[in-house]
Parts: C-alpha cells; sequence; structure tokens
C-alpha cells in the first residue's frame, strides 16, 4: 500500500488586503530633491539586503521597468550607490546605504 503525500484541495481564500506603499518611493523622493548629492538612509539593514539593494539601484536603469526590484526606480534615473559601516555607529552588524541621484539631463 502506498501512502500519499498529497490531496487535492484549493488553497483558503485570500484576504485582499491595501497594498502598502513602498518605503522606496518617499526615499527616492527624497534624494531626488538633493541631486548630486550623496545621502545616508537612515535605518540600518542586514548585509545582505544592502548589498541587494545597492546593486537593484545601480542597475535600474538597465532593466525593463516590470523587471525592477525597486518600483520606486523610475525610467531615467540614474542612481550611484554605495553601501558599508557608518563610522559614528559601533553596532559591527549595521550596514547603511548611501545613494546619489543624478538627473538624466546631467549625463
Amino acid at each position: 500500500m502506498t501512502e500519499e503525500h498529497t490531496i487535492a484541495s484549493p488553497p483558503p481564500a485570500r484576504a485582499d488586503s491595501p497594498r502598502r506603499s513602498s518605503k522606496w518611493d518617499p526615499t527616492l523622493a527624497e534624494a531626488r530633491q538633493h541631486p548630486g548629492e550623496w545621502r545616508r538612509l537612515a535605518q540600518p539593514m542586514t548585509k545582505s539586503t544592502v548589498v541587494q539593494v545597492a546593486s537593484d539601484l545601480r542597475h535600474g536603469l538597465s532593466r525593463a521597468p516590470e523587471k525592477r526590484r525597486i518600483k520606486a526606480v523610475r525610467a531615467g534615473d540614474v542612481w550611484e550607490s554605495a553601501w558599508g559601516h557608518d563610522p559614528s555607529i559601533a553596532a559591527p552588524d549595521a550596514y547603511f546605504l548611501w545613494i546619489k541621484w543624478t538627473p538624466e539631463a546631467a549625463w
């Protein structure tokens, strides 16, 4: 006799909740108000997150809009990013992201 590992069953109904807006919308909007200026995000991240986000921002221009991980990146946005420890903060597991927006007209 064989043991069954699955049974036929539809998934539960998903309760549609209003989509939360991304934290990146206001973050990138604020950075756009300071073109050409390096800005450090106030909140620390894990190393793996900060590395991924830095890459996603740098390569956002080269990806199709539907494939961008950070949806707040606009067509024509050119972002520079850097990550690391802030020397003024002693926490060894706190990584920060610095971003700089360059208007399309500048390049």
